[in-house]
């Protein structure tokens, strides 16, 4: 509350850098909600302390826009993430530094990184990149992509009404399999990389190596991963099941439903 000055009130800045100051009356009736905000200061500096304490690691704020997707080199110590602003920045983790930062032509749709090697889809089309060298290749889909993921030279992506598997030595596709829905997210199952998890409108695992569709949920779901023998998918709760029990509907199941909105994504 900014008043007259006179020798009763003191002197502020609202910030170090302002160039001028102004004279605030601090008593109390004219700040009914002091302590409420001194309260709000001190909650948020103890949530503050808690992220910067271990094992908090760093903080990277290369993207000038928000991010849209990260991946992870399972076989190394990078991580990489894509934003609006069409770059992608590909990060080393236990040095804390930024090793590249690669500006693409068009928005992108999905990235996969593995054994120094990166794939970014965008519009209809998959852009592969060496980390080291940064040669790049494209392999044209002729139809607008939703996702991708990549694993040991095999990369998948989502389109409306089909997925695709391509063989990165080969630089072609293998398979093109047919699936009815607004297909979203699709995963390879880093254990039995044979094995896909597609999130649409209903939730498909497919064996690639044999083009057959093993296990069908009828719910929406908006994200799906995978960890060893176990599959995570999350649409309204988050769903986790064995691979040796997917037929089984009660035991085979856990649930897990703490979040009041749809489930975006689950790692």
């Amino acid at each position: 509350m900014k008043k007259i000055p006179c020798s009763y009130y003191k002197i502020n800045k609202e910030c170090k850098n302002d160039l001028t100051t102004f004279k605030y009356n601090e008593e109390d009736k004219h700040h009914p909600l002091k302590l409420e905000r001194e309260y709000v200061k001190a909650l948020n500096a103890t949530k503050v302390d808690k992220i910067m304490a271990k094992p908090f690691i760093s903080s990277f704020s290369y993207h000038t826009e928000g991010i849209t997707g990260l991946c992870k080199d399972y076989s190394g110590k990078y991580i990489a993430t894509s934003s609006f602003d069409k770059h992608v920045v590909i990060y080393d983790v236990f040095n804390k530094k930024c090793i590249k930062d690669i500006k693409m032509d068009d928005f992108i749709n999905g990235i996969g990184l593995n054994n120094n090697v990166l794939c970014v889809g965008q519009d209809t089309s998959v852009v592969v990149k060496r980390v080291g060298d940064l040669s790049s290749e494209e392999i044209d889909l002729k139809n607008y992509l939703n996702y991708l993921d990549f694993y040991n030279n095999t990369i998948v992506t989502t389109h409306h009404d089909f997925i695709n598997v391509i063989d990165l030595e080969r630089n072609e596709v293998l398979n093109n399999i047919s699936l009815q829905g607004d297909n979203q997210v699709i995963k390879i199952n880093k254990t039995f990389d044979n094995i896909i998890g597609v999130a649409s409108t209903n939730f498909h695992l497919y064996d690639i190596r044999m083009n057959k569709e093993i296990y069908k949920i009828d719910q929406s779901v908006n994200c799906v991963d995978f960890h060893e023998n176990k599959i995570v998918f999350g649409g309204d709760k988050i769903t986790v099941t064995d691979f040796r029990k997917l037929n089984e509907e009660y035991y085979g199941k856990k649930y897990f439903n703490k979040h009041t909105n749809e489930i975006l994504s689950v790692n």
